[in-house]
């Protein structure tokens, strides 16, 4: 193995290829591991970029003189590398390469070259303002970064792993290259996927992957040289030692990644817990630093042991727009509402659902006494005492792969269709949590169907257990707290109105996410009732359950996520990660648990079902009395024949629909990005427009500013028809949005014809007024 000579020119090139594919294993483990715990890194360019980082590295490596400033340069142009690829200048300066081409440019015939080079120009500034604009994005995002006021920013994001990873597999290829060591060539790899992985504690298949294909390369690279320093000292030795090496190796390295991956589960939940109580619970900025580099850490979601103090929601607070958007689940209730503009007396019902719920107020969060598990098999009752302020409803689920595993429903859990693991209060044997893998599951629950009076009139003796469990205070509540309640609650005559009083008093606090970290002396209700006066639905709710049991009135937290939207095209409801809440509940006999609802960016809570649209019934009709014949055989024969050539018009026009359907959507997004890179183009070369403005307005601006602009005669042919363009694109895309009939391929070919044209011209035009004003 010569420093200077790649090794596939070696004599044994099939080992020499396995070493190639061990390398592609590698880099593959690597990207997979940092894709699965980074928020929305895309594997697409990483394995590329990570196979030509090791292929440069190695190349590199051979160098023999200047090798400080050759490795200096080789990591550089990675980070160029990646520069030039998240930026999208690439794309700009291959087309502007391939109009050198194009236009076949000579020195010694300038006339030739300067009438046809304008769209050169064009692209080359086209990539220096996109360049322009991703430097002044990562700057921004990297200064947000250092004065810990950052949020998530996919570019950054991109920069600085993408960076990471050509490093260190650049450095790989060097060491391999030089050194010939494969554990030290690959320990910063591995340190890196290591470290991401434990911190994230997402899947360990990337690093399993990685330690697999180094335990393979250790050993291969080992006997390869072996062997080359044999056949260097015209040492004899038996061909059949490759097959030995393998039949060992091989069961070896699975053996211990097995190993490797049973062994961290025995500590995975204590690492675990270790350090979301560390960072989770608390935080003092709007974005911590991991949340900027995109780390996306598993969810922390189990039923083992008490639930840890801390105010249930605040790991959301300062998250930034991207993870707000993130979409949770999806439910259809099996109501089919109509959108307020078809019927204005629609009315939707107000569904939470339901998470968990705590207890025990610390005077700095919440948690909950011993809990108690057990597994439910599928389809089993879990509440079965009737209840008549209820109505079973049955709702289909479908979570997303950023959802926690916790069972989430609205109203009193009936059963499931799926296996889960439940878990009960011990003390008052309620329900406080469940667990179920299935992403997908039908719930059975009870939701309420209660009016306003009837909750007046609810002022029965709650049970002995819940009046110990629920009206539990610190013993360091400052009695100004207690004070407070019962001001609140002295005109009110029943429980229900006294927590009705708390409601609206509470409801007058704005509502923020922006707030300072707590001090750790104080108590948070105190706090946020006197001091603060401002807050999120944490605050909110543990406020209102505290002054509810100061008044006598059992309460508790619950966390789940609020209604979410309601997508009138699929009949179901949207939850987000925005979505995210906290509310109380008030315990009303002989009703049971209610919930409020005191945040003041929410409205305040129905218990009365929506009005669903009901289609009319057909009434049955009484039938005649006849007398049975026996029927002729053809009439059956008949009546097949036209129930096939049914069956077969219908399947003709709804793949005609649907081959229509297809085509005006996709009309549609080519008509829609077309437009909007004029509108970016114009707007880049002429001057900017507010992004409120219509298609009709931009196009009148546009117009009046190009008729407006004074240029010699010969040029006005040419503003004339960049008006033309301007307008026709306009026109198409208003056909393509807003009317009902959709756009031909045909129309789409020539809108982007004109584009093209329009471009051209345009920044013709551009260099026209430029020179002019000089």
């Amino acid at each position: 193995m010569s420093e200077h000579t790649f090794p596939i020119a070696g004599k044994y090139r099939f080992g020499w290829w396995m070493v190639l594919a061990l390398v592609v294993l590698f880099v593959y483990g690597m990207v997979t591991g940092l894709t699965d715990s980074i928020w929305r890194l895309s594997p697409n360019w990483l394995i590329p970029l990570g196979l030509l980082g090791i292929a440069s590295g190695w190349c590199l490596g051979g160098s023999r003189h200047k090798t400080g400033l050759v490795f200096i340069l080789g990591v550089l142009s990675g980070l160029f590398l990646i520069i030039l690829i998240y930026s999208g200048m690439y794309q700009d300066l291959y087309r502007a390469f391939q109009e050198t081409i194009r236009i076949r440019i000579h020195l010694s015939h300038p006339s030739e070259y300067l009438p046809n080079a304008g769209l050169f120009f064009y692209n080359l500034y086209s990539s220096l303002s996109k360049l322009n604009a991703y430097w002044t994005q990562t700057t921004r995002w990297l200064i947000g970064v250092l004065f810990d006021q950052g949020t998530v920013n996919q570019l950054g994001v991109n920069l600085i792993w993408g960076s990471l990873l050509w490093t260190v597999l650049y450095v790989m290829g060097w060491f391999l290259r030089r050194k010939k060591h494969t554990l030290i060539a690959s320990l910063p790899g591995l340190i890196l996927v290591s470290t991401v992985t434990g911190y994230t504690q997402q899947e360990t298949l990337g690093l399993i992957i990685s330690l697999s294909a180094i335990l393979g390369l250790i050993v291969l690279i080992e006997h390869l040289q072996r062997e080359s320093r044999w056949e260097n000292q015209k040492i004899d030795f038996s061909e059949e030692l490759r097959f030995d090496i393998i039949t060992i190796t091989i069961p070896t390295v699975v053996l211990i990644m097995i190993t490797a991956a049973l062994i961290p589960q025995i500590s995975l939940d204590n690492i675990r817990s270790f350090f979301d109580l560390q960072d989770r619970f608390v935080t003092d900025s709007p974005a911590n630093l991991s949340q900027s580099l995109g780390l996306d850490r598993a969810a922390l979601d189990t039923l083992a042991g008490s639930a840890s103090p801390g105010m249930p929601r605040s790991h959301l607070i300062g998250s930034g727009p991207e993870l707000a958007e993130t979409k949770i689940m999806e439910v259809e209730t099996g109501e089919f509402y109509l959108p307020p503009q078809v019927d204005p007396l629609t009315r939707l019902p107000k569904y939470y659902w339901y998470g968990r719920s705590y207890d025990i107020y610390t005077g700095s969060g919440w948690t909950t006494l011993e809990i108690r598990q057990e597994f439910i098999p599928a389809d089993q009752l879990i509440l079965v005492e009737e209840n008549p302020y209820v109505n079973s409803v049955l709702h289909t689920i479908r979570k997303t792969t950023d959802a926690p595993p916790t069972l989430y429903f609205s109203g009193l859990l009936s059963a499931v269709d799926q296996n889960l693991t439940a878990a009960w209060h011990e003390n008052t044997g309620e329900f406080f949590a469940a667990q179920l893998t299935s992403a997908e599951y039908q719930v059975n629950s009870y939701v309420y169907e209660i009016t306003e009076e009837q909750l007046r009139q609810a002022q029965g003796s709650p049970p002995e257990i819940i009046l110990e469990s629920y009206l539990q205070l610190p013993e360091g509540l400052p009695d100004r707290v207690k004070e407070l309640a019962a001001r609140i609650t002295a005109q009110a005559q029943t429980p229900y109105e006294q927590a009705r009083a708390i409601e609206t008093f509470l409801r007058q606090y704005e509502y923020t996410l922006d707030l300072p970290a707590p001090p750790q002396d104080r108590d948070l209700v105190d706090y946020f009732l006197f001091d603060l006066q401002t807050g999120y639905c944490d605050y909110f709710a543990s406020a209102m359950v505290i002054l509810a049991r100061a008044s006598g009135v059992p309460s508790r937290l619950v966390v789940g996520y609020a209604p979410g939207y309601y997508d009138y095209n699929r009949q179901a409801f949207v939850i987000t990660e925005a979505n995210a809440h906290a509310w109380p509940e008030i315990y009303l006999a002989p009703i049971g648990w209610v919930p409020f609802e005191p945040t003041a960016s929410l409205t305040t809570h129905n218990w009365s079902p929506g009005t669903a649209f009901q289609p009319p019934e057909i009434p049955n009709l009484p039938l005649a009395e006849q007398t049975p014949e026996p029927a002729p055989g053809w009439p059956i024969i008949l009546s097949i024949g036209i129930l096939i050539s049914l069956i077969a018009l219908v399947v003709l026009l709804m793949s005609t629909l649907l081959k229509r359907g297809r085509q005006q959507a996709q009309t549609t997004v080519l008509i829609e990005d077309i437009y909007q890179k004029m509108r970016r183009d114009l707007t880049q070369l002429f001057f900017p427009l507010q992004t409120e403005h219509t298609h009709l307005e931009f196009c009148q601006a546009y117009t009046i500013f190009l008729q407006r602009i004074k240029i010699p005669r010969f040029i006005q042919k040419t503003k004339d028809q960049i008006i033309e363009q301007l307008t026709f694109i306009t026109f198409l895309y208003e056909i393509g949005i807003y009317s009902p009939k959709w756009l031909t391929y045909t129309q789409v070919k020539q809108a982007r014809h004109s584009l093209f044209n329009l471009k051209v011209r345009a920044w013709l035009l551009r260099v026209i007024i430029i020179f002019g004003n000089q």
